[in-house]
């Protein structure tokens, strides 16, 4: 063998171990590991429950040091706030969904404002919730009221910019509760009317829920759907409507459509008709 050979070993050959507390050359940094972990975890919602905590990979020690420093608000029983700042009525019925469980549905105003119906302000500040099980009970001053009659659900999207959704009630149900809570007749009309004028929901779909909800405060939503039952599809209908009926005028008919008779094509819409005048308005 020539002078200048060198024999390598297998021990030679092998790659330099790292030194305790390194890998890879880089130094083994738990806070490090803690800040990487926290980086490549989704954005934490602004209301949270323990088992969506923990889901998105915070222990049981971590959430309640949250709530010790006052990073987290403890709203009830296993639902907590993230976010600093006031509770909004969106956070009330969140966590009452969330206190609620499976099933629960939100029904009355803040569902109708889910369909872009109704008022801009509620007719009162206790925001309802159904549930098929449990008791009647309050939430974060978010009625959760037990119910036999089935429902059904819609997933809607609350807020585009966190991609929040809600279980809420069909639109014919959420309108019939809410239009419980008036004491005016003016808002149920407008609600109803416009609710059908858009195609959101049909006179029958309401008649049924008139049907089989409370009779109690339910007189406003009663005459809005013979509003809609008699052709009108506004409140402005409905009410010339209430004129023409207090001066004792023949029978009429709203928003009565006319078609050609070879083709049936729409050719005129009738806003008043009284047939046995052969007149239109």
């Amino acid at each position: 063998m020539d002078g200048d050979s060198v024999i390598h070993s297998r021990r030679d050959r092998r790659p330099p171990r790292a030194e305790s507390g390194h890998r890879d050359g880089m130094v083994d940094d738990p806070r490090a590991r803690r800040r990487a972990r926290h980086l490549s975890r989704p954005p934490t919602p602004r209301i949270l429950t323990t088992s969506d905590a923990f889901a998105l990979g915070f222990t049981a020690d971590a959430v309640r040091h949250a709530v010790d420093t006052g990073r987290w608000r403890r709203l009830t029983r296993g639902v907590y706030l993230t976010e600093a700042g006031n509770v909004t009525r969106t956070d009330r019925v969140r966590a009452a969904l969330a206190h609620a469980g499976p099933g629960a549905a939100v029904t009355g105003w803040d569902a109708v404002r889910c369909y872009r119906l109704g008022q801009s302000r509620p007719p009162d500040d206790r925001p309802l919730v159904l549930d098929a099980r449990g008791c009647p009970r309050t939430v974060l001053g978010v009625r959760i009221r037990p119910t036999a009659r089935t429902y059904d659900r819609r997933i809607v999207t609350v807020d585009e910019a966190t991609g929040a959704r809600w279980a809420v009630a069909a639109p014919a149900r959420a309108i019939a509760d809410t239009a419980l809570l008036y004491r005016a007749r003016a808002p149920v009309r407008a609600l109803v009317t416009s609710s059908v004028q858009r195609g959101v929901c049909s006179p029958e779909q309401l008649a049924v829920e008139l049907a089989h909800g409370p009779r109690r405060d339910s007189a406003h939503l009663r005459r809005a759907l013979e509003d809609v039952l008699a052709g009108a599809r506004s409140i402005a209908e409905a009410e010339a409507a209430d004129v023409l009926r207090a001066h004792a005028l023949p029978p009429f008919a709203l928003i009565v459509p006319s078609h050609y008779p070879f083709d049936h094509r729409l050719f005129a819409i009738a806003y008043v008709l009284w047939p046995g005048l052969r007149a239109i308005l």
